[in-house]
């Protein structure tokens, strides 16, 4: 004979009751009180199963049903991120906007948040393409000031390759590459600092 994990619970919860004659019943399921324990023990488990559940939903990793919660709370749908992508996809997608990429402070996290999305940059200073001797095309500043707070971005290899059909979705256009990226680094760079996106080549 099965036993189902309601009848289980019951089983557990006529097993803490008092022992005696009054009590007797509570395994007799054509009992009154052994309706009753059967009718506890079945909510018992729903209740259980439903701790589980909000259980497995705090955590990131395996959240279904509050997952647009999870989104909500950390700001998508916004600019750089859709809810519109793959379960896993807004999974991760939460999980990079929660922990802030790690945070980017130096040229080696720019890199590394780059490196996540699949793109190879390079990152330069203001102070690197805005003082002699100067390279083409020259970039001026309005200031020492501004020119010590930009950070250029260079999108190293060929992003023209992608744009050839077929095209998977969602369509990889390059320009798209340079709009993600600004708009990644717009939200994660320190907010004293301007980031510029280019072209290998353009800078």
């Amino acid at each position: 004979m099965m036993f189902t994990p309601s009848d289980n619970q019951t089983f557990l919860l006529a097993s803490h009751l008092p022992q005696g004659k009054v009590w007797e019943q509570a395994r007799n399921p054509d009992s009154n009180l052994g309706k009753l324990v059967r009718a506890l023990g079945v909510e018992y488990y729903r209740c259980q199963v439903l701790f589980e559940n909000l259980y497995n939903e705090m955590d990131i990793n395996q959240a279904n049903e509050i997952l647009a919660e999870w989104e909500k709370s950390v700001g998508i749908p916004c600019l750089c991120f859709a809810d519109t992508v793959t379960l896993a996809d807004r999974r991760e997608q939460v999980l990079q906007k929660f922990s802030n990429f790690g945070g980017v402070q130096t040229a080696a996290d720019f890199v590394r948040v780059a490196a996540v999305f699949g793109h190879d940059i390079t990152v330069l200073s203001g102070r690197d393409v805005g003082t002699f001797p100067l390279g083409f095309p020259l970039v001026f500043f309005a200031t020492d000031k501004e020119m010590a707070h930009t950070v250029f971005i260079i999108i190293n290899g060929d992003l023209s390759g992608g744009d050839t059909f077929p095209l998977p979705f969602p369509l990889p256009f390059s320009s798209g590459v340079k709009d993600f990226l600004q708009c990644i680094f717009d939200m994660l760079a320190p907010a004293n600092v301007k980031v510029l996106i280019k072209s290998e080549g353009e800078l």
